[in-house]
């Protein structure tokens, strides 16, 4: 009888561990979603995690219909709604189901679409809650004929996918190429090909970058040549800056590094000699190795600027090697939303407590 037991009780927690593993790792769910014919052609699929809604393929969506008693005609990703904060449709896309979207528009935010010209269907997505639509540059008139300017706030520029996950991240340029913004959850892709970054043909032209709350790791390459670059504001949630993230962005004067990042590849600077200032706030134990190759070319002008009482830390992680070390009060970065696009980030010294 107890060996019986035993083996009850092992088998329940067997069970309970699938259980809760495939409960974890289940934070996609993907399906179909083509009209009638077209089926298999058009595809959805929802990141639990990062909020994303994308539907992908070619042809038209399905219509819909949110009466509870039609279930062949409700939305399947309907269990999901309240996780979607943004919806990506490619420009394969024909039709917009009829209320495909109406279970989520308090939750969407953000809608990301690439049609153009004669390509942009008809709006029929019906929004009650304030919900920016990211269209191509140059396209506005043309969406306001499609009825588009009557549902949602409309916002040109240059925009894509570059997450390592798929759609968990979107970057965004702004139309005169000045600014590019990424965010979403997640970690970017590493690119090993310069032609494959996705704003590589506007490196030159970059002088802002803005990551924002969510991004966890830089990728390989991600920002490099970008030689006009001025400003960079990096989130707290950033851990990890990769292979030559910023090499080569010649013009660069000052760079913020968020205590959260733990990780920083060899040359995450590598040919900067703009880059005279570089602002950390690691203490203690927290302070982490200095990569080696950090920036090889232009060691001796850098100035590493370290909360006071620190420098016996960072000594020990090798950082005076290469940076004049430069203790100081705490160092922040004040980031302010805004839609101007001119507006940049706020550099403050606190001074008390």
């Amino acid at each position: 009888m107890t060996r019986r037991i035993h083996r009850i009780v092992l088998l329940f927690v067997l069970l309970l561990g699938c259980a809760g593993m495939n409960y974890m790792q289940a934070a996609t769910y993907s399906g179909t979603c083509g009209a009638a014919g077209n089926e298999a052609n058009v595809m959805w699929a929802v990141d639990t995690e990062s909020g994303v809604l994308s539907i992908s393929g070619t042809g038209a969506m399905k219509d819909y219909n949110t009466v509870a008693s039609l279930n062949g005609l409700r939305t399947p990703w309907r269990n999901y709604g309240t996780y979607v904060k943004t919806l990506i449709i490619g420009s394969g896309i024909t039709h917009v189901g009829v209320t495909a979207f109406s279970l989520t528009c308090g939750s969407i935010k953000d809608v990301y679409v690439s049609w153009t010209g004669a390509s942009i269907p008809t709006a029929n997505m019906i929004s009650l809650f304030p919900v920016k639509l990211h269209i191509p540059c140059g396209q506005s008139a043309n969406y306001t004929n499609k009825n588009w300017i009557n549902l949602y706030t409309l916002v040109e520029e240059t925009h894509g996918t570059c997450g390592a996950n798929g759609t968990n991240l979107i970057w965004a340029l702004s139309c005169d190429n000045k600014t590019l913004t990424i965010h979403g959850t997640g970690a970017m892709v590493h690119y090993w090909a310069y032609e494959d970054i996705p704003w590589w043909n506007y490196r030159g032209s970059i002088q802002r970058i803005v990551i924002e709350e969510g991004v966890t790791t830089i990728g390989n390459h991600a920002f490099v040549q970008c030689s006009n670059l001025t400003s960079v504001s990096l989130p707290n949630t950033l851990t990890a800056i990769s292979y030559l993230a910023f090499g080569h962005c010649t013009g660069l004067p000052t760079l913020v590094i968020p205590s959260s990042v733990t990780s920083m590849a060899g040359m995450f600077i590598h040919n900067t000699p703009s880059l005279t200032d570089v602002y950390v706030s690691w203490t203690g134990d927290a302070v982490p190795d200095m990569p080696a190759d950090i920036h090889p070319h232009d060691a001796s002008q850098k100035r590493l600027h370290i909360p006071c009482g620190q420098a016996a830390n960072y000594i020990a992680k090798g950082w005076n090697t290469k940076f004049t070390l430069e203790q100081e009060n705490t160092h922040y970065t004040i980031t302010v939303e805004s839609d101007d696009l001119s507006m940049g980030t706020v550099d403050a010294i606190k001074i008390d407590n």
